[in-house]
């Protein structure tokens, strides 16, 4: 298809782009009859396999829990045998999603469109959940990704795959030839911008920057046992830590060409002669499964309801240091070596009256807070400064924001500020209200309107290399 637009003297961006989500489209129909229960094993590893390239068992589960409990308040009422069916089908719609994903990606870096290191370690820097204060904190993204399952590399793959996705979609929209005006339209956008500062005051914002005294707290306890003990009852999942095993396994598998009794033995002589200090060599040399092999068998934390059934109830019956039988399971033989357990449980209410009193009590102090400062910016009497000040709360540095860019800088998609910003037109100073986005709010500040030098675009070209100049 691709030579013969070429051919044809057809060839844009646009016929490019069209190209490559076609011949995705007709790869995945062609891997449409793959079973995505095949992929959906407990030991680690790959979910699919495109052209070489693995996508990992973790994202691929990670999707599918985010897609089922989307979808489980939707189909409570319905009988079991439909619902296991819905969420069979959830599971497959994932698995074609995530290859379909990996395919367009893959022809698309072949095609030239590429997000370079730089570019992706500055998108996770800017990821405002991995931010403290405007900062970068390194350790909620090792957390982060931890708790995703997922190594670095694979995340920053993510990343890479979610920008260059991104650049597609613009590439096929933006190719169609602009006209003169938008042209012009855009040149202007990219010659203005505005200069301001913002402060986020959002009841998590000013909860963080609160200090409660002990006296504070022990007069909260003290008024408030009700509202503590119901808290208390209403949450308790954030008490509770779940049950987990931390293990390592060996994987032979079973297939036409290895049957299962003569892969029993093989697996029951290597339970022989395997201990807890070889057991991750012996994995990396013998396993079947190819995600934890090359990291000795080594499956990480995982809690109940991760892992097949057979799998999961020997896991938790182990104690430290424990190796399995062989377990049978439909992916082969496994043995089981479990390094460390702990068993969960919830704490009691004692041990975290003092942490709900904090947190309550910063709460209310926080809503306290926001209403008072609503009441100030309406009145516009001036004492705004004074309430920031008097708060120990401080300004972010100014940002500079051009009328052509789609995200602020720092704070990323906010349409609710920019169309509050481009509201005051050519006037400074402080935003008469507080602006909702992400979860957040915010108080915003504009400084100054700037006229920015930019390349001019020379207007007597045609609109097609206008096209390719501005991209």
């Amino acid at each position: 298809m691709i030579e013969m637009l070429k051919k044809t003297g057809n060839w844009s961006l646009k016929n490019w782009v069209a190209a490559i989500l076609f011949g995705a489209i007709i790869v995945v129909f062609a891997l449409w009859g793959v079973n995505p229960d095949q992929f959906s094993s407990s030991e680690g590893g790959v979910a699919a396999v495109v052209n070489g390239k693995a996508i990992p068992l973790n994202e691929f589960r990670t999707r599918v829990d985010q897609a089922e409990q989307n979808a489980r308040r939707q189909f409570d009422g319905f009988p079991e045998s439909q619902r296991r069916l819905f969420m069979q089908r959830i599971r497959s719609q994932t698995l074609d999603e995530l290859v379909f994903s990996e395919i367009v990606f893959q022809a698309a870096e072949a095609g030239g469109v590429r997000a370079p290191d730089p570019e992706v370690r500055d998108y996770i820097l800017k990821i405002p959940f991995l931010q403290d204060k405007g900062r970068f904190q390194r350790e909620r993204y090792q957390a982060f990704i931890a708790n995703m399952r997922l190594t670095p590399d694979e995340f920053e793959r993510q990343v890479r795959k979610q920008l260059v996705t991104q650049k597609l979609q613009k590439t096929f929209v933006a190719s169609a030839i602009p006209i003169r005006k938008e042209l012009q339209i855009e040149n202007l956008l990219s010659q203005r911008g505005v200069r301001f500062r913002y402060l986020p005051v959002g009841l998590s914002d000013l909860q963080a920057e609160i200090q409660a005294s002990s006296k504070e707290i022990e007069s909260y306890k003290a008024n408030q046992k009700e509202a503590i003990s119901e808290y208390y009852k209403n949450n308790k999942v954030k008490f509770t830590t779940p049950e987990t095993v931390t293990a390592s396994h060996i994987l032979l598998r079973v297939d036409d060409k290895n049957p299962a009794d003569k892969v029993l033995k093989r697996i029951e002589e290597i339970k022989k002669t395997v201990t807890p200090d070889s057991f991750s060599g012996v994995a990396g040399k013998v396993s079947e499964d190819p995600g934890s092999k090359v990291k000795g068998g080594d499956l990480g934390s995982f809690g109940r309801g991760r892992m097949v059934g057979e799998f999961e109830d020997v896991a938790f019956k182990l104690n430290p240091g424990q190796i399995s039988d062989p377990v049978k399971s439909e992916y082969g033989y496994h043995l089981i070596y479990v390094r460390q357990k702990d068993v969960g449980g919830t704490k009691e209410l004692a041990a975290v009256e003092n942490d709900i009193a904090k947190e309550l009590w910063t709460k209310n102090r926080a809503e306290a807070l926001v209403s008072e400062l609503e009441k100030q910016i309406a009145a516009q009497d001036g004492n705004v400064s004074n309430w920031i000040k008097n708060n120990g709360l401080k300004w972010s540095e100014p940002v500079t924001f051009k009328l052509n860019e789609d995200e602020l800088p720092k704070l990323g998609n906010q349409p609710n500020m920019v169309d509050e910003i481009l509201a005051m037109g050519s006037k400074t100073g402080m935003i008469d209200k507080l602006i909702e986005g992400q979860g957040r709010k915010y108080l915003v500040d504009v400084l100054e309107w700037q006229h920015l030098k930019t390349s001019p675009i020379e207007t007597d070209e045609s609109p097609r290399k206008l096209a390719y100049q501005k991209s």
